[in-house]
């Protein structure tokens, strides 16, 4: 062979070596379109973590409320016996005295309406997501087949922890507080299903190739349990709702009573000036929980329309428009989740203060 030949093997060989890395990245995408599919990718699993963040102190938050309103309710009655949400768990036909109503009463108010392992099934399903979007940057990140495995097994068993928690609420008798994520039961739920799939294997695939699959073949279970979430939101809306009309109620006919009274007796008007400011107090306060629940709905509704991107892009031609589009759509929700992170972290420090 001479210099020629030599150097033309040589430069096919390098064009192999070139093009079989292209193919490892996808079929029809480039190296750049790969690396874009990857930063959406990310940015998907980062948004969903600050999300589910956001989310979970919003339920921890409407259990606080509740709590409140107990407190307060138990202040103002002498005889805890007469409170209904007592008397509606007393047994049938038993009657209790005054000292063990009280500690009935406490006993409720450490659980609150939503009971530790209520908060826990929801801190969980969102953690199957989490784990989900876990094991697409796990792909994305490198080819090893055991970091597949450990990030499949996460996967696992964030849906396994899940299904037992709201397998235990269920038993207790307390499913009522589970609201829509009592359907994540049963044989063929979403949360067995993702079981059963993160127990496959996947050999000899290239990166790409997996990371389509996964998306793919997980859209149908993932769809589910945000599907799920969003109806379990209002779920836990409504109740916040109700704990907020109560509150805002017991001021207004504070208000009124001191209104009354100053009318008859001008001396007392400062109570009225106060009760007033009380009012206005919960106006203010109904006013900022409305934005951060629109907020967090704007969030869950961008990380549907995201994963729809995902999916759309797993099953597109990768032409460069098709990775265009998924960018600007996962920005999007990475932009929402943003905006919900940051007014979670100044109710932290609210709370904190």
């Amino acid at each position: 062979m001479n210099n020629t030949e030599h150097g033309q093997m040589k430069a096919i060989g390098q064009w192999l070596a070139v093009a079989a890395i292209a193919l490892s990245l996808g079929a029809c995408a480039s190296t750049a379109d790969f690396d874009r599919y990857a930063d959406s990718v990310t940015a998907f699993k980062t948004a969903t973590d600050q999300t589910s963040q956001a989310v979970a102190a919003h339920v921890l938050m409407v259990r606080e409320i509740d709590r409140t309103r107990m407190f307060a309710q138990l202040s103002e009655t002498p005889n805890p016996c007469d409170l209904r949400w007592v008397k509606q768990r007393m047994q049938d036909g038993q009657c209790y005295d005054p000292q063990s109503c009280a500690f009935l009463a406490i006993e409720i108010v450490r659980e609150g309406w939503f009971s530790r392992e209520a908060i826990a099934a929801r801190r969980q399903a969102f953690e199957v997501l989490n784990q989900y979007t876990t094991m697409l940057n796990a792909v994305i990140k490198s080819a090893a087949p055991a970091r597949w495995e450990s990030a499949a097994k996460g996967l696992g068993a964030a849906s396994g922890a899940l299904l037992t928690t709201v397998n235990g609420v269920d038993k207790a008798g307390d499913d009522g507080k589970l609201g829509p994520l009592k359907e994540l039961l049963g044989e063929d739920g979403p949360a067995t299903r993702l079981i059963s799939f993160a127990g496959k294997e996947w050999i000899d695939h290239h990166r790409a190739e997996v990371l389509d699959a996964v998306i793919t073949e997980a859209k149908p279970q993932i769809d589910r349990i945000s599907m799920l979430l969003r109806e379990d939101f209002e779920f836990v809306r409504k109740r916040e709702a109700f704990e907020v009309d109560e509150a805002l109620s017991s001021v207004l006919s504070a208000y009124a009573e001191a209104a009354g009274t100053a009318v008859a007796d001008p001396s007392k008007d400062a109570a009225r000036k106060v009760a007033l400011t009380q009012v206005e107090t919960v106006l203010i306060a109904n006013e900022t929980k409305l934005v951060e629940i629109q907020s967090i709905g704007s969030a869950m509704d961008a990380f549907d329309d995201a994963h729809a991107a995902l999916v759309a892009y797993a099953e597109s031609a990768k032409k460069p428009e098709d990775v265009a589009a998924l960018v600007t759509v996962v920005k999007r929700y990475a932009a929402a989740a943003k905006d919900v992170y940051e007014a979670y972290k100044v109710s932290l420090e609210k709370r904190a203060n």
